[in-house]
């Protein structure tokens, strides 16, 4: 027997334990020391139901709590509202992972009863059954959430002619720099991602771009040829401690190759070098994201040894 209700405030506890066990779970997996406590765990938990447009929900099984699950709404008029569970939002007892469908089926309800018809559950990647019932359910794995500590770098050889030169960038880079602002999303509006970006969103990262060699909060770094920036690469130290960021993390925020200049090698050595530079700055453990259909950054990332720790998955649903 089990039942779906309200999330009482008096399952915080049972429910932050068990998502830290799921976290420490995937720490193990990934060979990364855990800096979350269960302390953290409620903290996150609380900040989900206290979102704006918070719907959040228990699963009894025997009338013990077996699981939960807080949604919320994000707004985005680039590209149309959407549906979020966030990681740490939910956590289902393995014994119970069979219910997962019927907590979605009233959460989604409560969307569409919204108009809202873009959904996206976030889920720790080690959760193989997790994974399959999601995918069950309609869902597809959109995004890769990936950590490597600096044990786990995987450069085989960046094959460098000699004629590459790593540094970090200079603020008379911005013109070429500026060049790179539009190459991730125009890659990725092709197949097989077919993620086109209206134009606003363009002229955004655009804009974002156009101060980046003044950005001191992070380090940029450029590999060129003859003068010629072939690739660039963005690292900042993460601000906190997170479910998807552990301690002494530092985030590659954005990386990118030239189509032209592929193929040379171009990019292990950027990142064989800017990750060398990183270590020296006492960095151990990185952390990036990527789309799934991304066939580049989905081959890249994992040969330097990035390992998912999480996927963001997604449904939309059709609608007459």
């Amino acid at each position: 027997m089990f039942k779906i209700i309200h999330f009482d405030k008096k399952y915080l506890n049972t429910a932050a334990g068990l998502l830290w066990t799921q976290y420490t779970d995937e720490m193990e997996r990934l060979d990364i020391l855990p800096a979350l406590t269960l302390k953290n765990c409620i903290a996150i938990i609380e900040t989900e139901l206290n979102k704006k447009e918070s719907h959040s929900l228990a699963l009894l099984v025997n009338d013990q709590f077996a699981g939960y699950m807080i949604s919320t709404i994000k707004a985005d008029r680039i590209f149309g509202d959407k549906g979020w569970v966030n990681i740490g939002a939910w956590a289902i007892e393995n014994h119970a992972i069979d219910k997962l469908g019927y907590v979605y089926e009233q959460i989604a309800d409560a969307w569409m009863k919204k108009g809202i018809d873009k959904h996206i559950i976030m889920s720790f990647a080690g959760q193989e059954e997790t994974i399959g019932s999601l995918v069950e359910f309609g869902f597809a794995k959109q995004q890769i959430h990936g950590l490597m500590n600096c044990g786990s770098i995987r450069i085989e050889s960046s094959n460098s002619t000699g004629e590459l030169v790593f540094r970090r960038s200079e603020k008379s880079d911005q013109e070429q720099i500026n060049s790179f602002s539009r190459i991730i999303a125009d890659y990725q509006s092709q197949s097989p991602c077919y993620a086109p970006a209206p134009e606003e969103y363009l002229l955004k990262l655009d804009e974002g771009f156009s101060t980046l060699t003044e950005d001191d909060e992070g380090d940029l770094y450029v590999v060129e040829k003859e003068g010629f920036i072939m690739g660039y690469q963005m690292y900042f130290p993460c601000d906190e401690i997170s479910l998807l960021e552990p301690e002494h993390c530092t985030e590659l925020a954005v990386s990118a190759v030239k189509k032209e200049s592929r193929g040379q090698g171009a990019g292990f050595f950027l990142t064989e070098q800017a990750l060398k530079d990183q270590i020296t700055q006492r960095r151990t453990i990185f952390s990036t994201d990527w789309r799934c259909a991304n066939l580049k950054s989905s081959r890249f990332w994992p040969r330097i040894g990035f390992k998912p720790i999480a996927f963001r998955f997604y449904r939309q649903i059709e609608t007459i």
